[in-house]
């Protein structure tokens, strides 16, 4: 939309603040790209309607409105982040892990992943059954509250075969509400494939599912400490869904 005789200043105006505040509620949303696609059109509009007044009053009152969007709190972070996802989408990351190995934590293996731009999480696991796997499950949603990111839903999709671990898994659910986060539970009694999907289409595939560990006992050091802990032998990849759908294609 470009100034023109037959569009006043005012009607740019409108558009360009509807247009900004779209903007914002997809930004709060997580929805990075289109809330960016928004700002700069809602910022052209801004800077169009600038070089339209006359009136200094006008003006000064314009030159502001437009300095107020252009250093929005988040703004800077926002670009890097779209510069940086731009860049994963183009790349594998591949992990592996030895047999007996330490200093595997999640943390540490895709931690990095898990920022303030992650609003939504999706774990693909079919071996979420025993105790110990139960944990680990646990221990993954430690980091994530942990990490103190906007994430409101986790879903979990795995093979529910007795109460005793859909009992455990509702305790976790429950915690988890206690921090304003969504567990939802899904039987999937095909599921085979195990992997970790996040809503900035970061993908994580895991060999093992996040049953990466051997089992320790529960007053050893290594319990609580996931880095200290020895591994199965096993690879983690990292890539981006567009990677993904692409080579699928």
């Amino acid at each position: 939309m470009a100034v023109s005789g037959s569009t006043s200043v005012g009607e740019i105006d409108v558009s360009s603040i509807n247009l900004l505040k779209g903007g914002v509620e997809l930004d709060l949303n997580g929805k990075y790209d289109e809330a960016t696609c928004f700002y700069q059109e809602g910022t052209k509009l801004l800077v169009e309607a600038h070089k339209a007044i006359s009136e200094k009053c006008k003006l000064t009152e314009h030159r502001q409105q437009l300095q107020e969007h252009l250093d929005r709190p988040g703004a800077q972070d926002r670009t890097n982040f779209l510069s940086q996802e731009k860049d994963d989408a183009k790349k594998v990351t591949k992990i592996k892990i030895e047999e007996n190995s330490t200093g595997h934590s999640y943390d540490k293996l895709f931690g990095h992943y898990l920022h303030q731009h992650v609003t939504s999480i999706e774990v693909d696991d079919p071996y979420i059954r025993t105790d110990f796997q139960i944990n680990n499950f646990q221990r993954f949603c430690e980091l994530i509250v942990g990490k103190k990111i906007p994430v409101k839903t986790i879903v979990l999709k795995t093979k529910l075969i007795n109460s005793h671990q859909k009992e455990s898994l509702e305790k976790i659910k429950k915690s988890l509400d206690r921090n304003k986060i969504e567990l939802t539970i899904e039987h999937s009694p095909t599921l085979h494939d195990r992997e970790i999907r996040l809503s900035t289409g970061i993908v994580i595939g895991l060999g093992r599912g996040l049953d990466i560990f051997h089992e320790c006992e529960i007053l050893s050091q290594e319990y609580y400490n996931l880095d200290l802990r020895r591994c199965h032998d096993t690879a983690v990849t990292i890539t981006h869904k567009n990677l993904t759908r692409d080579a699928t294609s």
